[in-house]
């Protein structure tokens, strides 16, 4: 795929997502696992403070809002922090990059089902392990998150790698 298009694979990541997808956080997360898995994206992820963040993808997503049919909208949340919803009311896509819809969209829900906390901490894990074969990832992880690192949490992140395959 030619990088000029990825920012209709943000639309479609959305789209496929009942048209919703809430949380900066949870997009960078949601299509740093979708490329993992083969979307056929080359976002250039690097640590950032939530994990893996592209530069590219937040480009693509401003790119998507003006050339497409992305919106999004602003809300306070916890202790008046903004967080984002992103909208589209594009009819579901048959493919989701490289991904056919059915195989993106059994991701999506099963992404669903986890806090954006859990999401972070899976990519993370992930892109700690795909970084480097010397280093301890879950250590690492603890180490980078403490607070957020918590067993149960920890857990569930670990659970979805193994439920996606990662």
């Amino acid at each position: 795929m030619r990088d000029s298009e990825h920012w209709q694979v943000v639309e479609q990541v959305v789209s496929a997502n009942d048209g919703t997808l809430v949380g900066k956080t949870r997009l960078q997360k949601t299509i740093y696992l979708l490329q993992a898995l083969g979307l056929g994206t080359s976002y250039d992820f690097e640590y950032h403070h939530y994990g893996p963040y592209a530069e590219g993808l937040a480009e693509d997503v401003e790119w998507a809002k003006f050339l497409g049919n992305l919106k999004t909208k602003e809300k306070p949340g916890h202790h008046q922090v903004p967080y984002t919803i992103f909208e589209t009311t594009q009819p579901a896509p048959t493919v989701v990059g490289e991904l056919s819809f059915s195989n993106a969209k059994s991701v999506l829900i099963r992404l669903e089902k986890y806090p954006a906390v859990v999401l972070e901490l899976a990519a993370t894990l992930h892109f700690l392990r795909a970084s480097s074969t010397t280093v301890d990832a879950e250590k690492e992880l603890k180490i980078r998150k403490p607070d957020k690192a918590a067993s149960e949490r920890l857990a569930n992140a670990k659970s979805l790698l193994r439920e996606l395959g990662l």
